[in-house]
């Protein structure tokens, strides 16, 4: 902030930064790749802590509202909604909820905004640090998918989202971690006391799946070549079983064996004398020895 003798005026010095935001570079290019992504998501999570930290809610955080310095950074803007932390209750005049200026009726504006909305500040009611949760997981979910998370062709239709619907969560590429998926699950729960309550703990979990080893964050490919060995170790071991079975059904409905015939052999045993003998005792008729 500055002051100018001559006009006595008040005015603000403000940094320019250079860069795109995400909204045009996923325009551009679509869904962020998956680690780019998540690191993209740890600084955005950190900005976030450090304003919560100074007691500032940003209340509109979105794609358009994230520039990518050419060195990588990221820059939170717009800090123009912001508030300081109001506590819990709801409000009670209905005139001072959220709305959506005329100046925003541009196409692509006011569906950002509302897009990002969390639940209670579509409804009106006061909002905290969790607000800035909740639009944190749409605007990660956006990056790794390269579509919005609540989607409408009017404010209304996605306002009905925001407050009844659920993300196409089969959008999420394959290779992301199931602690990641956890943690957008997290971030985007409808009811603010079951959401993730820290922009500090978005950081913990992020970084925790980046440094994981290589395995947790497998490449589209590699999911595949797993999947296609899976598979036939599965078709392999369904052949065994089929096998087994069958050779265990013909073991049973072979038929049985029939009966040997029983051989019985007579041997007569009578003694008889030898015929030498018998010439020797009879002889010619009336002729002895």
């Amino acid at each position: 902030m500055g002051w100018n003798k001559r006009t006595a005026s008040i005015f603000l010095i403000m940094e320019l930064v250079p860069g795109e935001t995400l909204r045009e570079r996923i325009a551009r290019e679509g869904a962020v790749p998956l680690e780019e992504g998540l690191k993209i998501g740890v600084q955005i999570a950190e900005a976030l802590e450090a304003a919560h930290e100074n007691g500032i809610i940003h209340r509109d955080l979105k794609p358009a509202n994230v520039k990518l310095t050419p060195e990588g950074k990221i820059k939170v803007l717009d800090f123009g909604p912001a508030k300081a932390f109001a506590g819990d209750a709801a409000d009670s005049n209905p005139a001072e909820s959220p709305t959506l200026s005329v100046a925003a009726t541009a196409r692509g504006v006011v569906l950002g905004t509302a897009a990002y909305m969390s639940p209670e500040q579509a409804r009106g009611k006061a909002v905290d640090k969790r607000t800035d949760i909740w639009a944190f997981g749409c605007v990660l979910y956006e990056l790794l998918t390269g579509k919005q998370a609540f989607e409408g062709e009017t404010v209304t239709e996605i306002l009905a989202s925001v407050l009844r619907g659920e993300p196409d969560w089969q959008a999420l590429p394959s290779a992301t971690p199931a602690q990641i998926r956890s943690l957008l699950r997290r971030c985007l729960q409808k009811d603010k006391n079951l959401r993730l309550q820290a922009a500090g703990d978005v950081c913990i979990e992020i970084q925790e799946a980046l440094t994981a080893p290589a395995t947790s964050l497998p490449t589209v490919g590699a999911v595949r070549f797993a999947a296609g060995w899976g598979q036939i170790a599965m078709l392999g071991l369904a052949a065994v079983a089929l096998l087994a079975i069958g050779v265990i059904a013909t073991w049973d409905l072979r038929p049985a064996p029939s009966p040997q015939p029983v051989t019985r052999t007579v041997i007569n045993r009578e003694r008889r004398l030898p015929s030498v003998m018998l010439r020797t005792l009879t002889g010619p008729v009336g002729q002895q020895r």
